[in-house]
């Protein structure tokens, strides 16, 4: 086909749009030169829609065939449009750098805790062979419990008799001790251990020999901060060989000093002390009926578990009078994350947060993206220009792209300052609601490299669809102002991009919600006993003559109502055995009992509820062998009436008595597990944490006597007091951190995704300016406009609703079930969260809508 050349004036302006050596100023502002140009020259709008035209039509050589490599220049340029667009457009480009700093922040922090979670316990160089020993009991009515703990007697026998296990150390549970020297005393937590427990766990000395500091009796590890406040600021390796006195009794010498231990260990102590010291004075723990010691194993190099679990288990049958107890390894490395068990069966555990908080930070990083992607194309129309002139004078769809992506990526790097800015200054904030000591280790290499691939990711997933979009514009069409091009079926993919944000939204929401109310129902519920204005601390020692001497000058004080001892809290009974007997119990039978230590008044200390019989009485001999029980370990018994139970034989660690009363059912342990069968057995001489019931009105000077008080018998050591209710609140501690980090991650989303709306609704005005002028100039209000501009935004939510319902009460049903005691699901919460939303996103386009409700109709009619 034969062309007719161009007119004059058509060539010259191919030569001027054409013409390398003023390339750099065209690309800066295209469509602003391009204007300024034709209205110099006098040409009309018509007329460069013809020209245009021509230029379309006109020969491929004319137009540049060849794509230029892209140089320094070009880059530069591509640097400066998008700085360009970033100034010239500043309300649209900090909404978008505000969208994606927000998404970045929010997915840095929460990495930030799932990394630090998955990293717990990670540290152990023989880590990979280290597993911890769980134990398996079935009682006979097929349920099975899983203790964390095993018998310390395996450390004997296992190691010589299965070949599978090179070694095993054993702790005990923390304990609270008084150290001294010259005069300065201090109050620690810390644990007894097994020999060679420096030499299989990673806990570095800055003094001392790993495999010697624990092996002489009355020696100690202490950590380097209780050695400063203990020798002020003498040198270490002057501290190492001192003594120091341990319980104002006895007297141990300083074997190593504790470098300090890392946030991410799960294991925390200030002092560890040899485990044979503590059998001097405590043998029963060496009886293989006690499951008193956490027990680690080391295996030998390849070694199974499995079968190494399976020949602990037999060893352990043949040395217990009933083999209803097996074992299994479980390695360190995933001890904290999968520590949950449900008949014997793996069941997770905090993985499962980890799990969902990942997903969350990736969603709400991917919220920001989409948005930047809509409202880079609700502003597509006034950079659509820009692009058919640019391919114009020759630029190929590879270089849009390129354009539009290098744009995305430099937001991106801007969000990526600012967030990095924004992560440090909310670290020590958010550690403290997390409950950890979290670092942003900017100083190491792969941090950098992590946040420049993420920075990267974001902005090629942010700028895919304006780039893709955008480049693919029909010259014609974009030049002659039509919007057809970029409406659509890429209008519906933006709306289903914004649903896609609110589904997410509102199961957040929704999740919120319930967590909130699921531990306020915690907080709140009647759980069978009075634990406010409780106030408990734990006595130094067991002596008689001191206990009854405080009881004595507390009852005496006007704002004391009550006291009485005991060996645990009530809350959080952890004691457990099997030793209990009645008359009828079945042979094949042995269910686990809760075992309480108790003294006189603990019923009405506690303001628990009797169903029969009474409690312990001074004035009665025969109560030193009486028992109470609650209502479970009632109708274990098969006794079907609480009076029935009263006088009936009982024993307990074959001590004989009778029931003397029976309990209302209290919450023994947290609301995970349900009440179980549980015995309080008269053992004051073992019981020695006080409880205090105090007047409310009488807080303040009450508190002062019973410090006073307490120092009067025990001067040289702290005064460490809590309360029950605080105690209470500390066993939900995970689920308070939880409910935090979901309504933070809930804000965070509806507010990222509000951002996308009104991307969306800025695109709907731009596209609808005309039919919108001509309803106003044909009589429609301001408010009609607005609802009809607000009735897709609406329909959107309400789709959005729609999928997030089902979506929601299926995850959270799955997390209700973890609770024995818990919330219903009511469809109010659903509801509720939808109408948030749809206020939310109602108050996000209301201005947008109402700009374009009082707009001249003149100014969009005008060309028409």
């Amino acid at each position: 086909m034969n062309l007719p050349p161009p007119p004059r004036w058509a060539q010259w302006l191919i030569l001027n749009l054409c013409d390398p050596d003023r390339c750099d100023d065209l690309l800066g502002d295209l469509l602003e030169v391009y204007e300024w140009r034709a209205s110099e020259k006098g040409v009309s709008r018509a007329r460069i829609a013809f020209i245009l035209d021509a230029l379309h039509c006109l020969h491929p050589t004319l137009l540049r065939p060849t794509q230029p490599p892209i140089n320094t220049v070009m880059l530069r340029n591509y640097l400066t449009i998008a700085w360009r667009n970033f100034t010239r457009q500043r309300a649209f480009s900090l909404i978008n750098l505000l969208g994606l700093s927000v998404g970045l922040t929010c997915t840095f922090l929460i990495g930030l805790w799932v990394m630090d979670e998955l990293g717990t316990d990670r540290f152990h160089e023989k880590g990979d062979r280290l597993y911890r020993v769980i134990s398996h009991l079935d009682f006979g009515n097929g349920d099975v419990a899983s203790w964390y703990t095993s018998p310390l007697a395996l450390e004997e026998v296992i190691p010589d008799q299965v070949p599978e296990v090179r070694d095993m150390t054993f702790l005990s549970y923390n304990r609270n001790h008084l150290f001294t020297h010259e005069g300065r005393s201090f109050q620690r937590e810390g644990t007894y251990a097994s020999a060679n427990f420096f030499q299989h766990f990673s806990y570095p000395l800055a003094k001392g020999d790993p495999k010697s500091a624990l092996a002489e009796p009355n020696s100690v590890v202490i950590s380097q901060e209780l050695a400063s406040s203990l020798f002020g600021n003498d040198n270490l390796s002057n501290v190492l060989g001192r003594t120091i006195l341990v319980n104002q009794s006895t007297n141990y010498q300083i074997t190593g000093i504790l470098e300090p231990l890392p946030g991410n260990s799960s294991l925390q102590f200030d002092f560890v002390i040899p485990v044979k010291d503590l059998l001097t004075n405590e043998p029963y723990h060496m009886q293989w009926g006690n499951f008193n010691f956490q027990g680690f194993a080391l295996l030998e190099p390849g070694a199974d578990r499995i079968a190494a679990g399976e020949k602990i288990s037999e060893i352990a049958a043949e040395k217990r009078e009933n083999d209803a107890a097996s074992f299994e390894l479980q390695s360190i490395e995933e001890a904290y994350l999968y520590g949950k068990f449900e008949n014997g069966e793996n069941a997770g555990g905090r993985i499962e947060y980890v799990r969902i908080f990942s997903i969350a930070a990736f969603f709400i990083l991917l919220i920001a993206c989409i948005n930047f992607m809509n409202l880079a194309t609700a502003r597509s129309t006034k950079r659509a220009r820009e692009v058919g002139v640019r391919k114009v004078i020759g630029a190929h769809r590879s270089m849009l792209i390129g354009q539009f992506f290098g744009e995305a990526i430099l937001m991106a790097f801007l969000a990526m300052v600012i967030s990095v800015i924004a992560v440090e200054a909310l670290l020590p904030g958010f550690g403290e609601i997390m409950g950890k000591d979290m670092h942003f280790p900017l100083n190491e290499p792969k941090t950098w490299l992590l946040l420049l691939g993420l920075s990267i990711g974001a902005g090629i997933l942010a700028g895919s669809y304006p780039a893709l979009l955008l480049s693919s514009l029909n010259i014609i069409d974009v030049l002659r102002g039509s919007n057809h091009s970029i409406g659509g079926g890429h209008l519906n993919l933006r709306r289903g991009l914004v649903s896609f944000q609110f589904v997410l939204s509102i199961t957040l929401i929704v999740s919120s919600l319930v967590i909130v109310m699921q531990l306020d129902f915690i907080q709140n519920k009647n759980i069978g006993l009075n634990k406010d204005q409780v106030l408990t601390f734990r006595l130094p020692d067991y002596s008689t003559d001191s206990k009854k001497l405080i009881q004595q000058q507390l009852e005496a004080e006007p704002g004391v109502l009550s006291t009485t001892f005991s060996n645990m809290d009530p809350i959080n009974i952890g004691n457990s055995t099997t030793s209990v007997s009645w008359k009828g119990k079945p042979e094949d039978r042995e269910p686990i009992f809760h075992a309480l230590m108790v003294d006189y008044d603990y019923v009405e200390t506690f303001e628990i509820e009797l169903l029969a019989g009474r409690s312990h009485q001074r004035d009665m001999a025969t109560d030193s062998t009486g028992f109470l029980i609650n209502e479970a370990a009632l109708r274990e018994a098969g006794w079907a009436d609480p009076e029935e139970a009263i006088g009936e034989f009982y024993s307990l660690w074959g001590v004989d008595g009778t029931v003397i009363g029976v309990m209302k059912d209290f919450h023994i342990a947290s609301m995970y597990t349900p009440i179980e069968p549980t015995i309080f057995a008269f053992y004051p001489n073992e019981a020695n944490k006080l409880f205090i019931r105090l007047d409310a009105n009488r807080m303040r000077e009450s508190m002062a006597s019973i410090e006073k008080i307490f120092h009067g018998e025990y001067p040289d050591y702290p005064f460490t007091y809590s309360f029950l209710d605080q105690e209470f609140d500390k066993m939900y501690t995970s689920e308070t951190r939880v409910s935090k980090l979901a309504s933070l991650a809930a804000a965070l989303a509806i507010f990222v995704a509000c951002l996308g709306l009104l991307g969306l609704a800025a695109f709907s005005a731009e596209q609808r300016t005309r039919e919108l002028s001509i309803r106003k100039v044909l009589g429609a209000s301001s408010s009609q406009l607005i609802a009809l501009m607000g009735k897709e935004f609406t329909l959107l939510v309400v789709i959005s609703f729609l999928i997030a319902t089902p979506i929601s009460f299926y995850l959270l049903r799955d997390w209700l079930g973890q609770f024995a005691y818990r919330i219903e699901l009511g469809w109010w919460v659903f509801t509720a969260a939808g109408l948030i939303t749809l206020v939310i996103a109602w108050l996000t386009i209301s201005w947008q809508a109402l700009k374009a409700a009082r707009a001249n109709p003149a100014d969009a009619l005008r060309g028409e």
